[in-house]
């Protein structure tokens, strides 16, 4: 993606996909984050929709929705010198303590995109202040 009309582009495409209920596209991290039913489309349709208007597409992971848990998704900008350990520390984290759906690291731009569920965690700053707790110091991108 080059420009915010390509990230208009594949948000609308995703709009009208049945069984897509959610979808962020970023041109900053080049990512996108999507919520959709299991029982209408699959991760592979999708992928094949995006690439249908020309946009490259890879699978970085999938989280599966479990009864009615809210996911929320959030971007922070850490403000420490980050390391290879610590996408390790924040999955032990998140094994330990629960409601963390997942962490993606860019280590290049020291971000860090979280998804949680709201459920379980109140909001950002209880994630802010989470991952305080491993030692690590964030703000709100």
């Amino acid at each position: 993606m080059t420009c915010a009309s390509c990230v208009g582009t594949i948000e609308r495409t995703l709009a009208c996909f049945e069984g897509i209920t959610e979808n962020s596209i970023s041109l900053v991290l080049n990512n996108g984050r999507i919520i959709f039913d299991s029982n209408l489309t699959t991760e592979d349709e999708i992928m094949e929709e995006i690439e249908d208007v020309r946009y490259t597409v890879d699978l970085v992971s999938v989280a599966p929705l479990i009864g009615n848990e809210e996911i929320s998704n959030i971007c922070l900008d850490f403000k420490d010198e980050l390391d290879e350990k610590v996408l390790e520390k924040l999955n032990t984290f998140s094994v330990d303590h629960g409601g963390f759906s997942s962490f993606e690291v860019d280590l290049e731009n020291s971000k860090i995109n979280v998804s949680f569920n709201k459920n379980d965690i109140l909001g950002p700053r209880d994630v802010i202040d989470e991952i305080g707790k491993i030692g690590y110091t964030v703000t709100r991108a």
